[in-house]
């Protein structure tokens, strides 16, 4: 019986030779059991779902920021898929568990001595859902391309950002979960014959916006050396971080949903006493999203000792790490979808556009909308639509531009046209319109290159369901997942990808069909961004 060959690995052990069997594996926490798999143009990797690195947030760690895991020293079995998610609220059903800070870890099986490079990829979900399974972000085509994967989970809703201002709970759980997350992979990867020096850090959405609050950070420095974010910037005023006094304040408002104020054994106690299911329901309850915080005010070891944008406009970030950003077309789509399936939508927004427009595209509650804010949101209806009285059916495209701008394409430009300055940023576009996307699953029509598409070409199975590619779906994946290997791989994506100090952006709109541009209508549309938001 031969042995199987990993990447500079020893420890290894071959229990059995057979696809779907396991292979014995020390590491330093413990001993785990991982399991051997095949993708499917039939590349073997090692799959581990499921490795402890935190101690479970639950009972008087509920809110706290994540503590170290205990070692063990019986095996863990780790070799079956692993269908843990943190609670929450996941397309309509309350799933998870508190005790859930895990992460999967897949191998590929290569002839190399070389230790293998690694992508820690962060899943979206608004800071509100998602979780690392299996099911949600198959590894097989980074593997294919050997490349380790790691996913972990993180706490998110009021678990993962709840905070009191205080030092003891200051908010920032989820980001904290994801930090040390990284500080676990830099300790143990080289058991699975990773490369602690060659790290980059992914995700897409609330995922994306993840990775640039870590740039941000001063915590996580040296923790990796690449950065890819698709679609998340924390640099627009739709997706920001929110000062301590607001989440406070937000805080206060989740406790009061569940009766918490005003008694004498305290808030957090009684919080921390708060079935985790009813928890996962706050933001059906008060319409609130626990975000991220600035925590320098109350903290003396900050996540977030000052907001990302000034940190970005001070020049107060990791500076040293490779950057590839960017959005897809019609990222908006994810909010102006509702208009296709509740019309009616349109007539509301027109009648109560000030009202609304800058919770939607500002991400300001009501209560905190000034004069300023509303003039801008008549500014922007003039500007994309030339008015509001266009707010209809015939506007789709330019709503949901103006919106995908708002929402993304603004805040990536501004990150870009700062960081480009101190480090290697690459940009891109991504047009195309493939078969799959979040709208079509949803059973609406395909209304454009909507948030998260390309994801459905990167990973398989993705989103709970296998996704067989047509002709044109593998020639575009063939062409992302050798850009986005080689950044990892390389620090450099190929293709004729120049930096974003060339002025413009590599456009993606098929497998054959792709280059560096910058259209006069983008340039034109973030030039009035600028103009309203200075960056």
């Amino acid at each position: 019986m031969s042995k199987i060959k990993l990447p500079a690995v020893v420890g290894w052990i071959l229990i059995s030779r057979a696809l779907g069997e396991k292979v014995l594996l020390e590491t330093p926490l413990g001993p785990v059991e991982g399991g051997l798999r095949e993708s499917a143009s039939g590349v073997p990797y090692v799959s581990v779902q499921g490795y402890p690195y935190a101690a479970p947030p639950v009972a008087n760690l509920r809110f706290r920021p994540p503590q170290l895991v205990q070692p063990w020293t019986d095996p863990l079995n780790l070799s079956e898929d692993f269908s843990v998610a943190c609670p929450q609220k996941m397309r309509g059903q309350l799933v998870g568990r508190e005790d859930c800070l895990y992460m999967n870890i897949y191998v590929p099986q290569v002839e190399t001595d070389a230790l293998l490079p690694v992508m820690v990829w962060i899943y979206g979900g608004g800071f509100i859902n998602g979780y690392n399974m299996i099911t949600e972000y198959g590894p097989e085509y980074y593997v294919e391309k050997g490349i380790i994967v790691v996913v972990p989970n993180y706490r998110t809703g009021v678990l993962g950002f709840f905070s009191l201002g205080t030092e003891e709970v200051p908010g920032n759980q989820g980001l904290l979960d994801q930090l040390e997350a990284l500080k676990t992979v830099q300790s143990v990867i080289t058991s699975f014959g990773g490369d602690p020096n060659r790290v980059t850090l992914a995700g897409q959405s609330a995922g994306s916006s993840s990775t640039l609050y870590q740039l941000t950070s001063p915590k996580s420095t040296g923790l990796y050396q690449q950065v890819i974010a698709q679609s998340g910037s924390n640099f627009s005023p739709s997706l920001i971080s929110v000062t301590a006094e607001s989440a406070q304040k937000y805080s206060q408002l989740a406790a009061d949903a569940y009766g918490c104020l005003g008694l004498t054994h305290g808030v957090l106690e009684c919080m921390e006493d708060v079935e985790a299911s009813k928890l996962a329901n706050l933001n059906d309850a008060i319409l609130v999203n626990l975000k991220p915080n600035e925590d320098g005010a109350f903290n003396s070891d900050p996540f977030m000792p000052s907001s990302p944008m000034d940190s970005l406009l001070s020049g107060n970030y990791n500076q040293d790490v490779k950057v590839l950003i960017g959005t897809t077309k019609d990222d908006g789509i994810i909010l102006t979808s509702l208009l296709v399936s509740d019309p009616i939508m349109y007539s509301v927004y027109r009648s109560f556009w000030t009202l609304m427009a800058p919770g939607i595209l500002f991400h300001r509650p009501i209560d905190e909308t000034t004069d300023e804010d509303k003039l801008k949101v008549i500014q922007l209806a003039d500007f994309y639509l030339e008015g509001t009285a266009n707010i209809n059916d015939k506007h789709f495209e330019n709503i949901t531009q103006m919106f995908t701008d708002a929402f993304v394409t603004y805040a990536a430009e501004c990150f870009v046209s700062r960081a480009q300055n101190t480090q290697t940023v690459y940009q891109y576009l991504y047009e195309y319109n493939g078969e799959y996307g979040l709208t079509q699953d949803e059973g609406l029509p395909n209304l454009g290159v909507g948030h998260a598409d390309e994801l459905y070409l990167q990973w398989n199975p993705v989103f709970g369901q296998e996704r067989p590619l047509n002709p044109e779906d593998q020639a575009m994946s063939a062409v992302l997942q050798d850009m986005w290997s080689k950044f990892i791989i390389e620090s450099d994506p190929g293709h004729g990808w120049e930096p974003a100090t060339s002025g413009k952006y590599m456009s993606l709109k098929s497998g054959v069909d792709y280059g560096m541009e910058k259209s006069e209508d983008y340039a034109q549309r973030m030039q009035f961004w600028q103009q309203l938001f200075p960056c």
